[in-house]
């Protein structure tokens, strides 16, 4: 999963080597715990994130958004994100 992904990568830019495994399981949930606080953060996306995607999608499939469609489309992603979580089954 891309929040489990996240940590692991977090821990490793911390240590210098993969060590998750050997984090006790409260350590793992304070970790996933702050990849959600920083995906949180993240939520709203930049004018220049929504123009890279609006460009992306135009040049490529033939598409354009209007009406904040793209920045709703971003929110609807992190949240799905974010709610697996809380329920694993979702990707």
């Amino acid at each position: 999963m891309p929040i489990e992904r996240a940590a692991r990568a977090l821990i490793k830019s911390e240590s210098g080597y993969d060590d998750w495994d050997a984090l006790g399981f409260e350590l793992q949930e304070e970790v996933r715990a702050n990849i959600c606080a920083v995906l949180e953060a993240l939520r709203d996306p930049s004018p220049a994130m929504l123009a890279a995607g609006e460009k992306f999608l135009r040049q490529q499939v033939g598409l354009g958004f209007e009406g904040g469609a793209l920045e709703h489309a971003w929110h609807l992603m992190l949240d799905a994100l974010l709610a697996s979580r809380t329920n694993p089954t979702r990707h």
